[in-house]
């Protein structure tokens, strides 16, 4: 089973477009900062990985990934059954559905025997 950080790294550089070029300046505007200038090392593949892991965060595109589901169906989840999602995390003033990387892992170790059970008693 792949680690959450490579789920996220691999989420990322799926989803990873081409850089734009830059358009030449014209007349007396100024040019644009160069975006490579950043200190945050924001290349494909580097993830969250520049964040403490007790503060990494991972959004419903991660999550579908992790459950093996569509972005749709996390969603729905998140609303009608929410016990079969991890706890969230609720920012003031933002309504984007997070979680924190911690929270996802434990969870997912407390849940790891409990399908295994329940599928046994189905039988």
């Amino acid at each position: 089973m792949q680690s959450l950080k490579e789920v996220s790294n691999e989420t990322e550089t799926a989803g990873a477009t081409p850089a734009k070029a830059s358009k030449p300046a014209k007349g007396n505007a100024k040019p644009k900062p160069d975006e490579s200038s950043s200190t945050l090392d924001n290349s494909p593949g580097t993830g969250i990985a520049f964040l403490p892991v007790e503060v990494q965060t991972i959004g419903v595109e991660e999550m579908a990934v992790i459950f093996r589901k569509q972005e749709r169906s996390i969603l729905r989840d998140l609303s009608q059954a929410p016990d079969r999602l991890p706890p969230r995390l609720k920012l003031p003033g933002t309504r984007k559905p997070l979680w924190l990387v911690t929270t996802v892992a434990t969870w997912l170790a407390e849940h790891q025997g409990s399908a295994a059970t329940s599928a046994g008693e189905a039988t």
